[in-house]
């Protein structure tokens, strides 16, 4: 593959692999696809499936508050959210299978590897808006992302994460579930990892704050992205778990009470508040 950067650093779009901090961040600029589809490819059964169930429980809602209606619930838009993000990874995996094993080979090497982050991102926004399409098109006008968008505003992120878990199991597939003591030992390396990239950002950041350039704006945007990217890849790469699949089995096993691991947990949502 290419390795050459594509012109693609304005990622304030990107909702793929949402966190529940980013989720609770969610902005109107996505749904501006919602009609516009994206070929012909169908949803799978199973998705179509959890949207009738969903449209389902919202008309009896409605007949419950006799046809007056009320706000979304957080649990219909966290269905909503896990489920796109759910089909756009399956779509990410079919069309570009080996993109993330080749980011993750040149982790150490910074040129080639932010080639390949660029990629990566453009790639993920792409199956992303795709998915979103093709979700939000089967609920036709009863919900829109900017609905989605006002009901996370003001959640709290940590609690929108144990929500998120309900709605996003992993599979696992091909690989051992992690015990407890991996999965806290795997977070605690990923927290560190994190917290040490995130501090030399920071330095970054600070000698260009009042530069008053958008480019560079954009560009150090791409870069906080990349390194949320860049930990994931090396905990990967020594544990063959994603952030995703580390944090579902803390919340399985309960440790978000562990105080080294809420402490870490709190550490890196404080950094993540930075994409708000």
């Amino acid at each position: 593959m290419d390795n050459k950067k594509t012109n693609s650093y304005g990622y304030k779009g990107i909702f793929w692999g949402l966190t529940a901090g980013a989720i609770a961040s969610l902005t109107v600029s996505a749904y501006c696809l919602y009609n516009y589809l994206f070929g012909d490819e169908e949803l799978a059964d199973e998705e179509v499936n959890q949207i009738e169930n969903i449209k389902h429980e919202m008309e009896e809602e409605l007949q419950e508050s006799g046809g007056s209606g009320g706000p979304l619930k957080v649990e219909t838009a966290l269905q909503i959210l896990t489920m796109t993000n759910r089909v756009a990874e399956e779509a990410f995996k079919r069309d570009y299978p080996l993109l993330d094993d080749e980011r993750r080979a040149v982790v150490d090497d910074p040129d080639a590897y932010e080639g390949l982050c660029s990629d990566t991102f453009a790639a993920k926004e792409k199956c992303y808006q795709e998915a979103m399409s093709k979700v939000m098109s089967k609920f036709g006008s009863n919900i829109t992302m900017e609905d989605l968008h006002k009901v996370m505003q003001g959640k709290n992120p940590m609690e929108l994460e144990k929500l998120t878990h309900k709605y996003d199991k992993q599979s696992f597939i091909g690989k051992q579930i992690p015990d407890k003591a991996t999965s806290k030992e795997a977070f605690l390396f990923l927290g560190k990892k994190f917290q040490t990239e995130m501090r030399e950002f920071q330095v970054t950041m600070s000698r260009i704050q009042n530069q008053n350039n958008p480019e560079q704006e954009q560009y150090m945007f791409f870069k906080m992205l990349m390194i949320k990217m860049k930990v994931d890849d090396i905990v990967y790469n020594k544990y063959k778990y994603t952030e995703q699949e580390i944090k579902y089995m803390l919340h399985e096993y309960n440790m978000f009470d562990d105080p080294e691991v809420r402490q870490v947990n709190l550490s890196m949502a404080s950094f993540d508040q930075m994409f708000g």
